[in-house]
């Protein structure tokens, strides 16, 4: 099966127009539209785009082959903190990810045995560069 007959499978499956699908992926409609009639090949940078934001399986969108969509392997939880993670700007991420750097060397300081709660509930060391702020 073509690449443009499975995107239109693919959008009867998500329920969504040709504007819609265009819209999700910040694409003009009539260069999608194009594609999907098969007068403009869809390019490698497109098809992942697709592939991540709908969560398609790659092999299915090229050959048919295979389920429509990507079977994940996260668990519910880490799906959820991950969209979240998508929405922060960068000063939080850095936040983020000075918290999660914490947080693997406590976990490895406690050894396995502690599970993956190690260290939570415990405020991070001091850094040199935090300003203190007392209520006087």
């Amino acid at each position: 099966m073509a690449i443009n007959d499975n995107l239109k499978l693919l959008l009867k499956a998500l329920n969504l127009s040709q504007r819609q699908f265009a819209q999700a992926l910040c694409l003009d409609p009539g260069y999608l539209s194009r594609i999907i009639s098969g007068k403009t090949p869809l390019n490698s940078r497109l098809q992942l785009l697709i592939e991540n934001t709908f969560k398609v399986n790659g092999e299915w969108l090229r050959t048919g082959s295979g389920p429509m969509f990507a079977v994940s392997s996260d668990s519910a939880i880490k799906s959820k903190v991950l969209a979240k993670v998508d929405k922060l700007d960068e000063s939080q991420l850095a936040v983020l990810d000075s918290f999660l750097q914490y947080l693997l060397k406590a976990g490895s300081a406690a050894g396995p045995a502690a599970g993956p709660a190690a260290g939570v509930g415990s405020a991070p060391p001091a850094s040199g560069n935090a300003t203190e702020v007392t209520n006087k």
